[in-house]
């Protein structure tokens, strides 16, 4: 094996170091991506478009995923090769891996672990625990199979910290003006961070509040009786700016500029939205306007946002194709003018059981003609809820392709679900890509012997 031997270091702010380390962090990102056999994992971006995972470098730090622990391991061979060529030492105690299941997959073997050549030869296991913590970026995250946890330790150190600084500001002989600058410009600065990373939801930020809420008073020389509504409404309210709505402001905030980057970048700010529209039970073609709505049942990055915009009577419309009037129009998209139309969260479990999402999917199709469904089909599928729909004039046009829909196959008896768009490599096109569902014999059921997966 070639090694790189180096006679003298680089001090971290020379001019130097910033292209050197860039140079290093290129061939090790390279490394990764141009090996054949890697164990490729794919997200969902921006309405059914596919992208494969990319590792990335935060600074000095990588971070690297993979499908299987295997796919991990071969990644972590390349590191540790890597850093015996270029004569480096990894320093293993301070790793962090960790493993989770997808859903109610479960495919993560137990006690599994990598194994790490540190750059001297030297192996040691490091275990990959299914129910961890791991700090990146100064953000404690939790990796749990209770998506419900949301980094739950992180939260009660905030929490903590607002505490302590608050009662540590509060017994200061200072101004009350110093006071509170020192609220605005140290403590919120650092928890606005925070915020920016998290999932947490709008009552959890509602928590984060009552420590201020204390030295807002304290500062203002009122009763701990004096209501929080005053502290920050406008006059005859004291105005002060609070914490929650300043952090769900600065994370809309980072939102909005981040759709303004490139499409490999402002990719996972859309997949954001999209995430939560499936949550408000639509499937979206690329290039459509929808509106969302918060979901308590779910916790995720838009959560608080979403959850304030409803105390204010307000919804976060995407900008796109205005597919309404067609077979495409969503049948959970509750635009501003059709807030008339609300529907139970019974509902939504039932057309997402259904995969019910569009109009389109309510309308048959016989000699190039659409027609509704009958009052009694929709009744018997416990859809009268949607009888309103049916009573207005058929929409034409076909029903495109969506993510999730699924094309039986007879001649192959297999069924394909479509997952969505994909880029090809050396061209402008994009591929589609299913999933691929075979039918299975079940030996041990006389009545019916073969079963569909749909």
């Amino acid at each position: 094996m070639i090694k790189v031997l180096c006679n003298k270091g680089i001090a971290q702010g020379d001019l130097d170091s910033c292209l050197r380390y860039i140079i290093f962090k290129d061939l090790t990102l390279i490394s990764l991506q141009d090996d054949p056999r890697r164990e490729k994992i794919y997200i969902r971006g921006s309405a059914g478009l596919i992208h494969e995972v990319m590792d990335l470098c935060y600074a000095d730090d990588l971070v690297t995923f993979s499908g299987t622990i295997a796919g991990q391991q071969r990644k972590a061979d390349i590191i540790g090769a890597l850093t015996q060529i270029f004569n480096l030492k990894i320093n293993v105690a301070k790793l962090r891996t960790a493993a989770s299941n997808f859903g109610n997959e479960q495919t993560i073997p137990t006690n599994s672990y990598l194994t790490i050549n540190d750059g001297s030869e030297k192996s040691t296991n490091v275990p990959s625990p299914k129910e961890t913590e791991f700090k990146q970026l100064g953000f404690t995250r939790t990796i749990s199979a209770n998506r419900r946890v949301c980094d739950l330790s992180q939260f009660k150190q905030v929490k903590q910290i607002i505490t302590v600084m608050c009662n540590t500001i509060q017994r200061k002989k200072a101004s009350s003006a110093t006071k509170l600058l020192t609220v605005q410009l140290k403590l919120f600065t650092k928890v606005r961070y925070l915020i920016n990373s998290s999932s947490w939801t709008l009552a959890q930020l509602r928590e984060l509040d009552v420590p201020i809420n204390k030295i807002y008073r304290h500062s203002s020389k009122n009763m701990h009786t004096f209501p929080n509504e005053l502290l920050y409404s406008n006059a005859p309210g004291l105005n002060f700016e609070q914490l929650s709505d300043s952090g769900i402001l600065s994370k809309f905030s980072l939102l909005l500029r981040g759709m303004k980057y490139e499409n490999s970048i402002n990719q996972y700010i859309h997949g954001f939205f999209h995430r939560a529209a499936r949550f408000c039970g639509l499937s979206l073609c690329r290039g459509e306007a929808f509106t969302l709505q918060h979901n308590p049942h779910h916790h995720y990055f838009l959560s608080a946002i979403l959850e304030r915009l409803a105390e204010c009577k307000l919804y976060l419309a995407i900008g796109g194709i205005d597919v309404a009037g067609t077979t495409q129009e969503q049948i959970l998209n509750q635009t501003p003018k059709d807030f008339k139309t609300v529907y139970s969260r019974q509902n939504l479990i039932t057309l997402t059981k259904l995969n019910i999402h569009t109009v389109g999917d309510i309308i048959t199709v016989s000699m190039h003609k659409n027609q509704w469904f009958g009052e009694a089909t929709l009744t018997k599928l416990g859809l009268d809820f949607l009888l309103p729909h049916i009573r207005r004039e058929v929409p034409i046009g076909q029903t495109l392709l969506r993510q999730q829909s699924c094309w039986i196959r007879p001649e192959h008896n297999d069924i394909l679900e479509y997952l969505g768009q994909i880029p090809i490599t050396g061209s402008k096109k994009l591929g589609l890509m299913f999933r691929q569902w075979n039918t299975i014999k079940m030996e041990s059921f006389s009545k019916q012997r073969r079963y569909s997966l749909v």
